[in-house]
């Protein structure tokens, strides 16, 4: 008749979940203290667009996350074929529950380009809709020093080549003298 007769109530201890949550909400943080601080790129990628990037990628990139939030990873590439060509490879080797590395000529947010050794793992290989990670670890200056090596060997062994030319041509030129000087001792 509208009247109220009485008030049904349930209580339940909560304290464990909160404890739990609470435990969760640590851990996730010591996570992301630990991804922000590392000293290479970490990208995390679902069908091919960014779901999230640590620190040290947005400042390789110079692009925050928000500005390449699912977008797609084409934007670092010199070209659309180059991204074409590295995507449909990865896929290959991660859909086998195999890690793919390369080393890559990529473009930064100001136009420069850079080499980055890229490594890729899929989530989870029975369901690749779940993403991938990446870890990007800028070797441009290793590449430079490589191309200078790579310059100074040649010219060294240009440089012996044009010495053990020269060595040979002494030699020669000494033998031919003795030659004389016993042909002139002989006369």
């Amino acid at each position: 008749a509208g009247k109220v007769v009485g008030i049904l109530g349930m209580f339940g201890d909560v304290t464990e979940q909160k404890a739990m949550q609470q435990e969760l909400a640590d851990t996730l943080q010591q996570l992301r203290t630990i991804l922000d601080n590392a000293q290479v790129g970490i990208a995390y990628l679902r069908e091919s667009k960014f779901i999230w990037i640590n620190r040290r990628m947005e400042e390789m990139f110079g692009f925050k996350l928000n500005e390449i939030s699912e977008k797609s990873p084409e934007l670092f590439y010199p070209a659309a074929e180059n991204h074409a060509r590295i995507s449909e490879l990865s896929i290959a080797v991660l859909s086998q529950g195999k890690p793919f590395e390369v080393e890559q000529l990529l473009k930064r947010k100001n136009g420069r380009f850079f080499w980055c050794h890229m490594r890729g793992m899929a989530v989870n290989t029975r369901d690749m809709a779940q993403g991938s990670i990446w870890i990007m670890m800028d070797i441009d200056s290793r590449k430079v020093a490589e191309q200078e090596l790579l310059e100074l060997n040649t010219t060294l062994a240009q440089q012996v080549s044009v010495e053990i030319a020269n060595g040979m041509e002494k030699e020669r030129l000494l033998i031919q003298q003795a030659r004389h000087a016993a042909m002139g001792e002989m006369i």
